[in-house]
């Protein structure tokens, strides 16, 4: 289960966008990094304020410190009071068409909110209220936290907010292991398929494509995936997708994509990957682009793509990360689409036959690439080692 904490290297890597030079897409690492934190610490701390019985706000004569200084509290309330500077509508900024979790709406609820975030960040000479009005204004910040938290509405209401996200992760859990069950050896490639800068609505010229001309790409690869991959490798290599739409600030619409192939007949895991792109930006008629995890699995901590063993326990934990990346950043933020849309979508659950290969054994957990270790497919160069 993925915990809160671990959600923010999944917000980061979710906020960058790529760029194309020279042909190459390359990640390009967003300055909001340093903000999307903030949504796992806004529950945290307002977690806090709920169990304690404070945090209480008094001031302090002391005109020649910064308003923020001439407040006395504890250490509870000074993370309310440094949270108080959170900067609510770049935020919100970070993931537009987004809703937000309960924990962000009842932070950025309080009527008062804004005065006291203004302050708070304003040059000494511009404070325009005392030490004693901010203490107020926050002693009514805590009143308003602890009572939007207390009772069951608020657990509801969270518990409404977060079941797509869990529902999509147990899903496409369930259908990797359904798939694992059926094929001895999965090639997992990961692709960003997205748009170019010029369609991002970021900049002079720049517009934003429709969302209905994104559906129709991704309802054209998704039809003609199995045929194109049959014809240009396997009849029977295709074994099945997962597919999660973004809207971003920097990159728009993208979307995050697991194809699965049977390792059994094919290997090379970038070059496929790489052919699969180049198919997209054909179907988009040369707006899209797209990002090869594949050919890049050394800025990966944890791997989880490539070809796996059903046995191998490190590269299917690596996957289960996959998932989360592609499922768990929902508990933040959701896309809201036109028409009550889809966001996420996955292939259909396989007939539960025998599995291929060879007949199974245990588990292994050392990170092996299985098979001779060598790519065998009709494009791109032999001898890759399946994993990094």
């Amino acid at each position: 289960m993925t915990s809160k904490e671990d959600l923010i290297p999944l917000l980061k890597e979710r906020v960058d966008w790529y760029s194309e030079e020279q042909g190459e897409t390359k990640p390009v690492f967003s300055m909001d990094r340093f903000f999307v934190h903030k949504f796992v610490l806004i529950e945290q701390v307002l977690q806090k304020v709920h169990a304690a019985d404070g945090p209480v706000f008094t001031s302090v004569n002391n005109e020649f410190k910064k308003l923020e200084e001439r407040v006395k509290t504890d250490e509870l309330g000074k993370e309310l009071l440094s949270l108080s500077k959170t900067d609510i509508e770049k935020l919100k900024s970070i993931f537009p068409n987004h809703l937000f979790n309960p924990y962000f709406e009842i932070f950025s609820g309080y009527p008062m909110r804004k005065r006291i975030y203004e302050n708070l960040t304003a040059p000494t000479y511009f404070n325009r209220i005392s030490a004693e009005e901010l203490a107020s204004m926050l002693n009514g910040y805590v009143d308003h936290i602890k009572k939007a938290m207390a009772g069951t509405n608020l657990k509801n209401r969270i518990d409404r907010f977060e079941r797509g996200s869990h529902k999509n992760y147990s899903s496409l859990m369930g259908y990797l292991d359904a798939l694992f069950e059926t094929h001895s050896k999965l090639l997992v490639l990961r692709i960003d398929l997205g748009y170019h800068q010029v369609f991002s609505g970021v900049g002079v010229g720049s517009r934003i494509i429709p969302y209905g001309v994104v559906k129709k790409h991704r309802d054209t690869l998704i039809g003609n995936l199995g045929g194109f991959l049959k014809k240009r490798l396997s009849k029977d290599c295709y074994v099945g997708y997962a597919l999660k739409l973004e809207y971003g600030a920097q990159k728009a619409w993208h979307y995050h994509t697991l194809i699965i192939l049977n390792g059994q007949r094919v290997r090379e895991d970038a070059n496929i990957a790489m052919m699969i792109g180049e198919y997209w930006k054909s179907i988009t008629e040369g707006m899209g682009l797209y990002y090869n995890c594949n050919a890049n699995k050394t800025r990966y901590q944890t791997l989880g793509i490539g070809l796996i063993d059903h046995r191998n326990t490190v590269l299917r934990d690596g996957l289960k990360k996959v998932v989360a990346y592609m499922t768990k950043t929902d508990l933040c933020a959701k896309l809201v689409i036109p028409g009550k849309g889809r966001a996420f979508s996955r292939g259909e659950m396989p007939k539960k036959t025998k599995a291929q290969g060879r007949p199974r054994t245990k588990k292994v957990t050392s990170s092996l690439w299985s098979g001779d270790g060598c790519f065998r497919t009709p494009h791109g160069p032999q001898g890759a080692p399946a994993s990094t």
